[in-house]
């Protein structure tokens, strides 16, 4: 890798931190479903209070949740790769690359969805 003069890359901690959480606001400010997430968020939040989620299942919910995002943000940033290379053109393999990105995301989706109702079926029923 040697020594570079890149003038993208983060010269320190504090600047890659920065540059990390403009990317997570950029991210959030720009996608639909990102925002979409949030809501989702907000309903586990108010699952969590209202049913009395213990520590474990808090932890697990949350891990499913952050892991959904960042799915979300790795697929947003192979779209736009994807968009910025190839352009307009349309290409067979590039749309596979992206379905099997958005297949992650709804793969993440569906644990988290899953997840939540199993521990309040179970909170429901005792």
């Amino acid at each position: 890798m040697g020594s570079s003069n890149n003038q993208f890359k983060n010269h320190n901690f504090m600047h890659s931190l920065i540059s990390a959480l403009k990317g997570i606001c950029y991210a959030f400010k720009t996608e639909r479903n990102l925002k979409i997430d949030l809501v989702v968020l907000i309903a586990l939040c108010i699952s969590i209070k209202i049913l009395k989620f213990n520590i474990i299942e808090i932890v697990i919910c949350n891990l499913n949740w952050f892991l959904l995002i960042s799915a979300e943000i790795f697929n947003t940033v192979i779209e736009h790769l994807s968009d910025k290379i190839w352009g307009s053109k349309f290409d067979q393999d590039v749309k596979i690359i992206k379905d099997m990105a958005a297949g992650a995301v709804l793969i993440l989706a569906i644990v988290l969805i899953l997840n939540v109702i199993i521990i309040s079926f179970t909170k429901l029923s005792l």
